[in-house]
């Protein structure tokens, strides 16, 4: 329901090339628990391999700590990257997740 987030999904789509139609709104992301995210992560739908997760705080530096990064406050435009060693689907477990980029943007250099 952020259209803030929304136009955020789709500006980092057109930067990576995925097209728009694969963007997936869920309302419930809206303001949600850490239960809340682990049970959407869950329910991903067989057919997606990759999951990128566009949101508002406090719930997305909740779920960057549980999957095993510490991590005080995730800033605005800040991007977490995890890879994930198993099926995610119906058992979303913290000891898979795997750290592998962090993506701050006062790291980013901007032509």
């Amino acid at each position: 329901p952020a259209k803030r987030t929304k136009k955020t999904a789709e500006a980092y789509a057109k930067a990576r090339w995925y097209k728009k139609k694969h963007i997936q709104r869920e309302n419930l992301l809206y303001e949600a628990s850490l239960p809340t995210l682990c049970n959407i992560i869950e329910h991903t739908q067989e057919t997606v391999d990759c999951v990128l997760i566009v949101g508002h705080n406090p719930w997305l530096t909740a779920l960057i700590n549980y999957c095993g990064y510490a991590l005080d406050n995730l800033p605005t435009w800040g991007v977490i990257v995890f890879d994930y060693t198993g099926d995610f689907r119906g058992n979303f477990e913290q000891k898979k997740c795997v750290f592998v980029k962090q993506y701050f943007p006062k790291e980013v250099e901007w032509q």
